[in-house]
Order: structure tokens, then C-alpha cells, then sequence
């Protein structure tokens, strides 16, 4: 009899970026060896809207897809988020998800963070005798992320301590703790996770459907003169990023095209910043199929983190600029696990936080770079190596096994 599993975060398909399009492969994977439970919300993300398809649907919604049973908890989704009603978002989740969690029981659960709440959620269901293992899958640090990118909190030395001192003995109840970079990993450590309680289980990219085109059919739909130079951002635009930065290097790069695409809380801000710039275009988040040919587009992909973040959280975007040999410019705390990656192996160009005011001078100058080229193939060759689906999703499978059969002897 296969193992029962529950995997318990708020967001899975038919989301298709960051945490949703994760978690949603590796249950589809994992349906393969165990019989999987999925708990989430009603799909939300990246436009912090309820989607057409379920905002008029209510209560608890059963569904099955790819093998995976799937339930589906309405939360509450603030209409413009910022750090209170954002708790109540992931309150709100987690107290819906504690009702299912009731009826069922399993060999692991498996939360998703960020949201804080469900690491007391699964606490509850060992407890209760309701799971024998329980593993926090940490995606992103809040708490880390709120204090370095709100740097009138991150003084607040008592409020910090708190909530430190709180997420270390929520953390320290669980079987297994992992998250998607080392840097991550190591933060567990100072968290007071031991290294054989902690796994370092990364994101990755399908390479099968990202890889280099010679043309993308985005050059002659966007009507791209063919020596235009593309320096594109894709993806969520929120409150981690240094946009006050990019749009300075916009305003001063005339001759150069910005490509900035996706959503988030601060997409009518910024493209409120960019509507009458020529050089800019600014276009919605592409669907997943069109994602090959958009990401080929560009010359160079541009991530540009908040000074202050360091490894809260790592940018799963990165996995697809490398799959299609584009290089990549980071912006980034010279102390982040990114910052490091991106400059040993030479698989980019970096910024590190003091040299944020050389960004304009930076593209231009990669723009006359030939070995640019280089740089791409060989963050494709560094991916291959470290970041494949199928070789991540069977080590997955393997430790899966043996913390459950550890579980069951406790």
C-alpha cells in the first residue's frame, strides 16, 4: 500500500509562477511513489486576486488532477497587501486548512512557507496523532525578508528577538526541515536546525521546454528593430525588488529596450513609473507555454533584490534565464547565497549593494560584451548539473522514504 502524503501550502495549480508552479511538479512526481493529498487555497497569486474561474465559487472544493486529490480552501485576499492584512491572508488559510486536516490522516505532511501558521498546523496534526513525520519546506524566509527589507523594523531589536525566538521553536518540532538554496540551508542552521534535521531541496527547471532559440517570435511581434539590445525583467513585481533603481537606469539608457512583464503589489506603481517611456514596454506575465520564446527574447535578464535582502528567499527565476543561455545581471547583497553563485562560477554579472548607482553604466556596457554569450552557456552547463527536475524529484522520493520509515519506529 502506497504512503499517504499531504502536502499543505496555499498555492498549486493552476498558478503558474513561483511557489505554485513548484509545489504543483513535485506533487505530480511524487503521485508516482505515494498516494498525495494537496490542501491549498482558492488561486490567487501572482495578481493578488481571486481568478475569474473560482471568484464565484464558496466553501471547500474537491478536485483530482494528474493523480493528486486536491482540496481547495477559499482565504481571504487582501485587495492591496501590505504586512497586517498579509497575516491575516495566511491566518485565514491556515485556519480553513486546520478543518480538512481534522477528517484525514497521514505519513507526512509537508507544509509550504511562507506562512508561519502552518508550521503550527502540522505541529497540531502529529499531536494529534493525525501524521508520524511532519517537514517544513521553506520557500521563503518572511520573517527574515520583513526585517531586512523594513529597516525601521529590523531596528525594533525586541520585536526581532520575538519573532526569531518564535519561528526557532516552532521549527525545531519538525522531523525535517528543507529550503531551495545553501544560503538558505545555512540559515536554517542559525536557526537552531541540526544539519541531520535539514535537507537542501532546490527548485528547478523542466530543460526539456526551456533552451536557446536563434529568433523568438517576440522580436517581430513586439515590432524589435533586429540590433535592438533587450534587457528584460519577468516575473512578480513586488516589494523585493529595487525598482527606484531600474527605473533611474530607464530614464538614462535611451538607446537600450527594457522589457519589464509580470505582476504583483507594486506592478500599478511601476508601470504607473514607465507608461511613457519609449524604450520600455511593459506587458503582463506570459502564459507558461509562450515562456520559452519570451525568455529567449532578451539579451540579458536583470534581477535586482533590495539591498538589505540577503538569503530570505532566492529567485526562481533564475533557473529559467539559465536553461535558455541568457545571461543574467544580478543586483544583490554581496553576502547573498545569489550574489556568490552568480560571481564564482561566472555564470553572470553582479552589483553588489554598494554599486547599485552603476546599474546604467553596467548595461551599457554589457551590451558591447561579446563574451556575454559565454557567460549563458555556461549557466546552462551549471544548471544541468545541479538543477534537473527528474534528478531532484527521485532524491526527494529517497529521503521521503526513509524519514518515513524512521517515523514509524518513533
Amino acid at each position: 500500500m502506497k504512503k499517504k502524503i499531504a502536502v499543505i501550502g496555499l498555492n498549486y495549480y493552476p498558478e503558474e509562477s513561483s511557489t505554485g508552479l513548484y509545489t504543483t511538479e513535485m506533487c505530480d512526481y511524487l503521485q508516482k511513489e505515494f498516494d498525495v493529498t494537496v490542501i491549498t487555497g482558492y488561486p490567487y497569486y501572482p495578481k493578488w486576486k481571486i481568478s475569474d474561474e473560482y471568484i464565484n465559487k464558496n466553501g471547500i472544493l474537491e478536485e483530482k488532477r494528474n493523480g493528486v486529490e486536491i482540496y481547495r480552501v477559499k482565504q481571504y485576499v487582501p485587495k492591496k497587501v501590505n504586512p497586517l492584512n498579509r497575516l491575516y491572508h495566511y491566518y485565514d488559510f491556515y485556519k480553513k486548512a486546520l478543518d480538512i486536516t481534522k477528517k484525514n490522516s497521514f505519513d507526512m505532511v509537508q507544509v509550504i512557507l511562507p506562512n508561519i501558521f502552518l508550521l503550527k498546523l502540522a505541529i497540531k496534526m502529529k499531536k494529534l496523532n493525525k501524521t508520524k513525520v511532519i517537514w517544513a519546506h521553506v520557500q521563503d524566509f518572511e520573517i527574515d525578508a520583513g526585517l531586512e527589507t523594513l529597516k525601521g523594523i529590523g531596528k525594533i531589536k525586541i520585536l526581532k528577538n520575538f519573532l526569531y525566538y518564535a519561528e526557532r521553536k516552532l521549527f525545531e518540532k519538525f522531523d525535517i526541515v528543507s529550503s531551495i538554496s545553501e544560503g538558505m540551508v545555512k540559515k536554517l542552521y542559525e536557526k537552531g536546525i541540526k544539519q541531520e534535521n535539514s535537507y537542501f531541496f532546490p527548485n528547478w527547471s523542466d530543460i526539456s521546454k526551456l533552451y536557446k532559440l536563434d529568433k523568438s517570435s517576440y522580436k517581430d511581434n513586439l515590432k524589435l528593430k533586429k540590433n535592438d539590445f533587450v534587457v528584460m525583467y519577468s516575473g512578480n513585481i513586488g516589494g523585493k525588488q529595487d525598482w527606484e533603481t531600474v527605473i533611474e537606469a530607464i530614464e538614462k539608457l535611451s538607446n537600450i529596450k527594457f522589457i519589464i512583464a509580470g505582476d504583483g503589489n507594486r506592478k500599478n506603481y511601476l508601470f504607473e513609473k514607465l507608461k511613457d517611456k519609449e524604450n520600455t514596454i511593459l506587458l503582463p506575465l506570459q502564459p507558461k507555454e509562450k515562456l520559452n520564446e519570451f525568455l529567449n527574447l532578451a539579451d540579458i535578464h536583470i534581477i535586482p533584490q533590495k539591498r538589505e535582502a540577503k538569503d530570505s528567499f532566492m529567485p526562481s527565476k533564475l533557473l529559467g534565464i539559465m536553461a535558455v543561455e541568457k545571461p543574467v545581471l544580478v543586483l544583490a547583497n554581496k553576502e547573498s547565497n545569489l550574489y556568490q553563485v552568480i560571481k564564482a562560477e561566472n555564470i553572470g554579472y553582479t552589483l553588489n549593494e554598494n554599486e547599485y548607482n552603476k546599474l546604467s553604466e553596467t548595461i551599457d556596457m554589457i551590451s558591447k560584451d561579446k563574451h556575454r554569450i559565454v557567460k549563458g552557456k555556461k549557466a546552462r552547463d551549471y544548471l544541468m548539473k545541479n538543477y534537473i527536475y527528474e534528478d531532484i524529484m527521485e532524491k526527494l522520493i529517497d529521503k521521503i522514504n526513509k524519514i518515513v520509515k524512521k517515523g514509524e519506529y518513533k
